[in-house]
């Protein structure tokens, strides 16, 4: 699961900005070297899709934090051809497709 994890908090971080990298005003060890992107952008032109709202997560309201800074993802984490809910909120969360509450880190 730590391989998977990675794996999409890798992804996730290559999500924000147009050609990824550091923003405005960062500090390198060397000013000398420009840093390279860490996401090459695509010029894409689709229109961002409009969010659906799938269900209310009922029960434990302990996962109840803000998403405000990510989105929940969909991975299949353990091989059995169903994809988990992956919320990474103050705290990481993983739900089954049913919603019940598989890990909390």
């Amino acid at each position: 699961m730590k391989k998977h994890l990675a794996c999409l908090l890798f992804f996730v971080s290559c999500s924000s900005g147009k050609s990824g990298g550091a923003g405005p005003g960062s500090t390198y060890p060397d000013p000398r070297v420009d840093p390279t992107p860490t996401c090459v952008s695509e010029e894409g032109q689709q229109p961002v899709a409009e969010p659906v709202f799938v269900r209310n997560m009922k029960g434990d309201k302990s996962w109840a934090e803000t998403g405000w800074f990510s989105s929940p993802g969909l991975v299949d984490l353990n091989g059995d051809g169903k994809k988990e809910i992956v919320a990474p909120f103050y705290s990481l969360f993983v739900f089954d497709s049913a919603g019940n509450t598989l890990s909390t880190v």
